[in-house]
């Protein structure tokens, strides 16, 4: 089995996995090639992004002779992008790109419902997330949660537009709850506390661009920014969080040295919003 997966339990190479999706895969190579020369070693390659998504196994195949020892979680997800496809196709490419050496793969709700026998099969050689979508809003996540848990998978994922901070605390509040592996995000820029907090809570990791580029969603922070401003590294399960809204006066900054970070609170998130 590939990178650090288990039978029950997978084991994640950094807090931090850099996202990098390009139309063109030397592009996509040369973006993970210059983090992995910065000290990463945890990355999603996103093939619904280039302009051919059969090229995918073959771009992993390739980062993977130059840098063996980094794990890449691998999603192609249907009708997004440039990736229109029958099931069948989609798990093929999957496949394929777990035989050229992914040590992961993200199949979203709407495939993995219908693909229940070859999700489990494929749970032993890689591991697997199983993530919903929401690019307009956050609908009640019980029943999100409920079919994601239900689906033949290691880690599930829940990505939704933040609607006010009530849509951030929901999924701080799940991602603490769940007994299941997760990682609970809100997109967008005021989805930042989730991207920061997220990956402690529900014992996982989270979502970086490469440094400079935009990330492959919205709101991405890079990984310098996780690691150097919010000491992504050090938290832990014991850590406090103190938000800060930008206004003078709101918080007290944690003093230096303790187990506290500062997470900025978007001032105009209000619910409703």
């Amino acid at each position: 089995m590939n990178g650090g997966v288990t039978p029950g339990r997978v084991v994640f190479p950094s807090r931090v996995c850099v996202s990098v999706g390009h139309s063109n895969p030397e592009t996509l190579l040369n973006l993970a090639d210059i983090e992995a020369g910065r000290g990463e070693s945890f990355f999603e390659f996103c093939l619904e992004f280039l302009n051919n998504p059969q090229d995918g196994p073959d771009t992993v195949r390739e980062f993977l002779r130059c840098w063996p020892q980094a794990c890449i979680i691998v999603t192609c997800r249907r009708g997004e992008r440039n990736l229109h496809c029958s099931i069948p196709e989609q798990l093929q490419l999957l496949d394929a790109s777990v035989g050229a050496g992914a040590c992961g793969i993200d199949v979203e709700i709407e495939t993995a419902r219908h693909a229940r026998a070859w999700m489990a099969s494929i749970g032993h050689r890689c591991f697997r997330i199983v993530s919903y979508h929401n690019y307009q809003c956050c609908p009640a996540l019980e029943p999100v949660i409920q079919e994601l848990e239900s689906a033949p998978a290691d880690i599930i994922k829940v990505a939704v537009r933040a609607q006010g901070r009530e849509t951030i605390g929901q999924l701080l509040r799940a991602a603490e709850t769940c007994a299941r592996t997760n990682l609970m995000l809100a997109m967008g820029p005021e989805g930042l506390p989730t991207r920061i907090m997220a990956p402690i809570l529900g014992r996982s990791f989270t979502y970086a661009s490469p440094a400079g580029h935009a990330g492959t969603a919205s709101g991405q922070p890079d990984s310098r920014t996780l690691r150097e401003i919010y000491r992504l590294d050090e938290l832990d399960s014991n850590t406090r969080f103190v938000f800060d809204s930008g206004v003078a006066g709101d918080r007290e900054p944690p003093a230096e040295g303790t187990n506290a970070v500062c997470i900025p609170w978007p001032a105009g998130l209000c619910n409703g919003r």
